[in-house]
């Protein structure tokens, strides 16, 4: 973190593994992690300065993204790309594709979840209504 006021910059990770793909929302930080066989998604919450382990599932997530109190990211435990979510208010996962075609790069804003899909063999935009 880069404080542009000071020019102080703070280490976030310190763990020897490679730690890619962060994205900010707030005061949380959220990132693919490689520490374990799989890369994982972990959390920083800045207010509280407390690391957080988000996955824990066989297979690699990756590319996670956040909107207020919910990140989605890729998931392959199943085989192929599926979009997942996670609810840091309830702790609760929910497969949000499952399709044997992989979807990718998802996002998500307020009660909606977008990403690439090529379930009909090209590329196109899924959207999920979630909430």
């Amino acid at each position: 973190m880069n404080d542009l006021s000071s020019h102080l910059e703070t280490r976030i990770t310190t763990n020897s593994a490679n730690q890619v793909d962060p994205v900010i929302y707030g005061e949380r930080i959220v990132w693919t992690d490689n520490r374990y066989v799989h890369s994982d998604i972990f959390m920083m919450d800045l207010a509280t300065n407390t690391e957080t382990r988000l996955t824990t599932s066989s297979g690699e997530q990756f590319n996670p993204q956040i909107y207020d109190d919910r990140v989605v990211w890729i998931d392959n435990r199943h085989g192929n790309h599926d979009v997942y979510m996670k609810s840091l208010v309830t702790n609760l996962e929910t497969r949000i594709t499952n399709n044997p075609t992989d979807q990718c790069n998802a996002t998500v804003y307020q009660e909606k979840i977008v990403w690439h899909d090529n379930r009909k063999g090209n590329n196109d935009i899924y959207l999920a209504r979630i909430g």
